[in-house]
């Protein structure tokens, strides 16, 4: 017989850094520091995790503390191996993996399956692809044909893991007492909530006994009346309690049996076949009798309305039942964090974590410890399917419940206000990345990933200052506060960051108004910041949806808009002033031609201080020709300005508000651009020669002869540079948008001097 009790089955890691393969008993307080156990090294992660939550339950049956105190005293003063194998032979003989009678997390009776196939041993790996995978090649990821015999201790960890997060197996095969593919997490005082190791406590034993409870927590869970026996906490000890209905079975509840049976669950009815000496496939190691594969029989135990201590769980209303919570495909982070570590009561019902996690709480305020690390990993199931192993570890505050009501409270308002703007930023990258975002494919959920990722650090760090012992409730309360308007800016700047990551405006081919629709709607972000963030979360990038929706006309759509023999400026008259209405149609009409004629082509006094060196750069006899012909048509545009303006011409022709987001139907007529949307297209198109000088000319009489000069000379020079003329017409549409806010800074804004300044000057 081989008793795991005594066998060197289980890989440690050692804190010399070696992997040595020894028995339980080695948990014990080591007499050197260097050959101290730190943690497993097991062939497969799901096996880690299977046997730490084993270990934490076979420590509870051996060595069950009666009360906190008993517990405290094995918390300061680890048991020695000697001491701890002693505990464990007290036992019952329920340890045996092979051998004729009851055999370790198997059927009793190898009579009631000797009429079931043979599956290979591969099959007890929960990942492994079933038959109907095999049967159509599905089996891209996971291979089939790993392992078709493993050691004893290989299928020591298989058989354990697979009844501890049993799936769904199809009709009668039950799955574990939480489900198929439960979440688990552990407490691990190792660590602090910043993740730096107390080189005081580095053992494993400190990890498995802080998740070790007391009889009197086990009494709380148990009905009174509820069976005690040997059997009852290891279920392989007596006949299986079948499920099947037809011959007179039933489920399983916690009334029925021990409470420690949580840790000992046997839902599925299997027996191993053992064969010869050989290697094992998984880990290459030697052994006496290798196991080639199992005999399975559906309709094993079926476990209903259990609590597991090391599970969080769930109910929507007080009259459900509790019901355990598994992962999900996004993964597990910082969003999650409230529902694994706190008591949180919202509108979806109410979670608690583990009992573990309760416990230390509880525990750690005695034991001095502020903080911990949680250690949650498991399954991602879908259906009989695994898609993966999740793990993460974030931090396990010690609160009393008031303080935990106030960090709840604050972990699902920013939890909120992330939700919403990564909602935002991945329909804005949609935005960025395609013409028809609507009807664009592909998953970017790894958008949103991004944002919470990369919120994380900030997120966990506020919960440790809200959480700072030291602070009284009302203080706490006001620091939440300030911590939750300080964390939209840090969300802010994080989905700036993301948005840059996938969309880079640089990258983007030179098309003027496709980068202008990237970057306004990457700038856009920075607005939106409500005036309460804890109370209504900000819409980040909410803008995205329409930015410069309008200026991405088709170029079909603008051959047809453009009037016959453009850019002449008479043929363009009639168009504008349709969309500025009686304003436009003054300014543009006739009698606005003669005024124009009459001015008497003279440069406006404007005009002296721009052709001042400093400004224009060296325009004088040795000028290049282009330059020294853009300061003369730049002369011909000034001539019409009579009156020097304090904004930015596309400040005053375009939108008042952010119009974006909206219709122009529902906009009032004051909000409205005095430049039409179809005029400004074209003004961007423009290029250089008479059609830039008739276009800044339209635009001067539009504005009713008046201008910021010193703005509308710069960019007018710099309007057909090559680097240059692209940030112009990019800043031109933030603020024609009325996105001047979110927009990078182009210049000072200045207001023009007065006459007695000038004068002065």
């Amino acid at each position: 017989m081989w008793d795991i009790r005594l066998e060197s089955w289980i890989p440690w890691r050692l804190a010399n850094g070696n992997v040595a393969w020894g028995p339980i008993a080695q948990l014990g307080r080591a007499t050197e520091p260097a050959l101290e156990v730190v943690g497993t090294a097991c062939p497969r992660p799901d096996f880690d995790g299977a046997l730490h939550e084993f270990l934490i339950g076979l420590l509870s049956a051996a060595l069950a503390p009666p009360d906190e105190r008993a517990w405290r005293a094995r918390w300061d003063e680890p048991p020695t191996p000697d001491a701890l194998q002693a505990a464990l032979d007290a036992l019952p003989p329920a340890f045996d993996l092979d051998g004729d009678g009851p055999r370790f997390f198997q059927e009793r009776s190898a009579s009631d399956l000797a009429d079931c196939d043979l599956a290979p041993i591969e099959q007890l790996l929960i990942d492994t692809p079933g038959d109907q995978g095999l049967r159509l090649n599905k089996d891209l990821f996971v291979k089939r044909g790993r392992a078709a015999r493993v050691s004893r201790p290989v299928a020591a960890m298989a058989l354990l893991t697979m009844q501890t997060y049993a799936p769904a197996g199809g009709a009668g095969h039950r799955t574990g007492l939480r489900g198929g593919g439960p979440l688990s997490t552990l407490v691990d005082p190792r660590f602090d909530a910043a993740g730096r190791p107390r080189a005081e406590r580095q053992s494993l034993w400190a990890r498995l006994w802080a998740n070790v409870e007391t009889v009197e927590q086990w009494s709380e869970r148990t009905p009174a009346g509820a069976p005690d026996g040997p059997a009852d906490r290891f279920p392989w000890l007596a006949p299986t309690r079948h499920s099947n209905a037809k011959s007179g079975g039933g489920p399983t509840s916690a009334a029925r049996a021990h409470a420690l049976q949580a840790y000992f669950g046997m839902p599925r009815r299997i027996r191993l076949e053992f064969g010869e000496d050989g290697r094992c496939d998984l880990t290459g190691r030697d052994d006496a009798r290798l196991v080639v594969g199992f005999r399975m029989r559906n309709y094993g135990i079926q476990y209903t309305d259990w609590k597991h201590p090391l599970s969080p769980h769930r109910r929507a209303k007080p009259a459900d039942a509790w019901l355990p919570v598994h992962p999900q495909p996004e993964g597990l982070g910082w969003r999650d964090w409230s529902a694994l570590a706190l008591r949180t009561h919202d509108a979806k019902g109410t979670r608690e974590p583990a009992a573990a996690v309760v416990a230390f709480a509880r525990r750690g305020r005695t034991l001095g410890l502020a903080s911990a690390r949680l250690h949650a990993f498991g399954y991602d199931m879908d259906n009989m399917k695994a898609r993966g192993w999740l793990d993460a570890a974030m931090p396990a505050l010690v609160a009393t419940d008031e303080r935990q009501e106030i960090l709840s409270d604050t972990a699902r308002r920013l939890a909120d206000a992330t939700g919403i703007a990564g909602s935002a930023l991945l329909g804005g990258v949609r935005r960025a990345l395609f013409r028809n975002p609507d009807a664009s494919g592909g998953d970017l959920g790894a958008v949103r990933t991004e944002l919470w990722d990369a919120t994380e650090q900030a997120f966990y760090a506020l919960m440790a200052d809200v959480a700072d012992p030291a602070l009284e409730e009302q203080d706490a309360l006001a620091v939440a506060d300030r911590e939750r308007r300080a964390f939209v800016d840090t969300l802010r700047d994080a989905a700036l960051t993301v948005f840059d990551r996938w969309c880079p405006a640089g990258g983007l081919a030179p098309d003027v108004l496709r980068r202008a629709t990237v970057l306004e709607a990457r700038t856009f972000a920075t607005r939106g910041r409500p005036s309460r963030p804890a109370e209504r979360p900000p819409r980040l990038l909410a803008a995205r949806r329409e930015a410069l929706h309008r200026a991405r006309a088709p170029a079909a759509r603008r051959r047809a808009e453009r009037p016959r023999g453009h850019p002449t400026h008479a043929q363009g008259d009639d168009r504008m002033s349709e969309s500025t209405g009686e304003a436009g149609a003054a300014a543009h009409g006739p009698a606005a031609r003669n005024r124009s004629a009459g001015r008497g082509r003279r440069a406006s006094r404007w005009w002296e201080r721009l052709s001042d060196p400093r400004r224009l750069g060296a325009c004088d006899a040795g000028a290049p020709p282009a330059l020294t012909r853009d300061v003369l048509d730049l002369a011909r545009v000034l001539a019409h300005v009579r009156v020097a303006a304090g904004e930015h011409p596309m400040r005053a022709a375009g939108w008042k508000t952010y119009a974006g987001t909206r219709r122009e139907s529902d906009v009032g007529a004051a909000e409205r651009p005095r430049l039409s949307e179809a005029r400004f297209r074209r003004l961007l198109q423009t290029g250089g020669g008479e059609e830039r000088v008739a276009a800044f000319v339209r635009l001067v009489a539009l504005l009713g002869d008046s201008a910021h000069v010193p703005t509308l000379a710069e960019d007018f020079l710099a309007w057909m540079h090559p680097e240059h003329g692209d940030r112009v017409r990019e800043h031109w549409a933030f603020l024609y948008y009325h996105a001047a806010d979110a927009a990078p800074p182009q210049r000072s804004e200045e207001p023009l001097p007065t006459d007695d300044e000038d004068a002065a000057a």
